[in-house]
């Protein structure tokens, strides 16, 4: 028997399920992990806990299909925060807590982004309207503010 695997990584936690050929839920888990608020309107979170729930509801799910050992799992498909966002040096080890897509810290960058870029450009460029939800005005916002942090790094992980 073929499994097939959706993992989503949300917000609040990590949801893993397990699909049959026919689409038909076999089993799922769930593992919650928390955000951290360090300064009003900044949300963050510590992607080793994050990682430890999508792993904790993998081993959940799996538990939960007894009587599927032994299937092969064909596939594996990921959905995450889009808009949250780890930092990386150059050995692969996390630099700080990601920033969390709904992390509201650079809303005057945002406005800055707007004064150099018209929203249609930017729209053309990227696909999406100019947002402080999204990973550039973090960024931004990282190397004015983090600077020390943001020259360490080698690898942003985009959510």
């Amino acid at each position: 028997m073929d499994i097939f695997v959706g993992i989503d990584a949300g917000t609040t936690g990590a949801t893993v399920a397990l699909f049959d050929e026919n689409g038909s839920e076999i089993a799922n888990g769930y593992q919650k992990y928390s955000c951290m608020y360090p300064h009003p309107g900044w949300v963050e979170q510590n992607m080793e806990e994050v990682w430890e729930g999508i792993c904790k509801a993998s081993q959940l799910a799996l538990n939960y299909s007894v009587n599927h050992k032994g299937a092969t799992i064909r596939s594996i498909g990921f959905s995450s925060q889009r808009g949250t966002f780890a930092l990386l040096d150059e050995n692969e080890k996390l630099l700080d807590p990601a920033v969390v897509w709904s992390d509201s810290r650079t809303k005057k960058v945002e406005e800055k982004l707007r004064q150099l870029f018209p929203d249609e450009r930017y729209r053309a460029i990227t696909g999406m309207p100019i947002s402080s939800s999204w990973t550039l005005a973090k960024i931004v916002w990282l190397k004015k503010y983090r600077s020390e942090i943001m020259k360490r790094v080698r690898w942003i992980v985009n959510g």
